[in-house]
């Protein structure tokens, strides 16, 4: 499974690697960036990793040769990076559950009426179970009462004056919508919104709220922080 983007820890990286060379840094980083990219451990080939990191000259390929000694570890399928490996088992491990909740919210939404799912039925489901398996993500924490409250043009989640029994339901469609529009990895940017803790949340938050923008929709006064 490649990845589009992984994670980089400054202090993590300096600490463990302050004592390379700018070019051993830069082979280093070429490696990590195919690892991730191909979501699998380096080939053991490293006349092909040369080539793939564009390392020609002699000094370029001893720095290669050097870091995948100090970094890597050679098995039998590959050149394997311990914290690569965690992180792509990691990414996988958080794919199969928006799978399995995308299943359980559609069986739970057809019922024993055999009817085609509801999209703003399965979107809850999937938030719930997201929230379940996400400890770096604590979920939202909005009250329980249930209150009737107008959103007036806007302020509102639409246009127009709306009256609704639930807001929390209104900021979940929502949530969904701007999920939707983020793509695949939506839901995790919407929850690190919604949760200061987050390391990413001022970013997700900014870019939630450039989202709605860019669809025409006024940012709800209700939107959950937790702590």
């Amino acid at each position: 499974m490649g990845r589009p983007w992984y994670a980089h820890f400054p202090a993590d990286y300096e600490r463990k690697t302050s004592h390379l060379t700018m070019l051993e840094d830069g082979a280093y980083r070429r490696l990590l960036d195919h690892y991730y990219s191909t979501g699998m451990a380096l080939l053991l080939d490293r006349a092909k990793l040369c080539r793939i990191c564009r390392a020609f000259s002699e000094e370029e390929i001893a720095a290669i040769g050097r870091v995948l000694d100090e970094f890597f570890t050679e098995k039998r399928d590959g050149y394997h990076n311990h914290r690569a490996d965690e992180e792509i088992a990691e990414a996988k491990r958080r794919i199969r559950i928006k799978v399995d909740a995308g299943k359980r919210g559609g069986i739970a939404a057809r019922g024993k009426s055999g009817r085609k799912p509801n999209s703003k039925t399965i979107a809850p489901a999937i938030a719930d179970e997201l929230r379940k398996n996400t400890p770096s993500h604590p979920p939202p924490h909005p009250k329980k009462q249930e209150f009737k409250k107008s959103f007036s043009s806007g302020h509102g989640l639409g246009n127009g004056a709306v009256t609704i029994e639930n807001p929390h339901e209104r900021i979940a469609r929502f949530q969904q919508k701007i999920a939707q529009a983020l793509g695949p990895a939506g839901w995790e940017t919407v929850l690190a919104a919604c949760a200061r803790s987050d390391p990413k949340h001022e970013a997700s938050l900014a870019l939630c709220k450039q989202t709605a923008r860019s669809m025409n929709k006024g940012w709800p006064r209700q939107w959950p922080i937790s702590p």
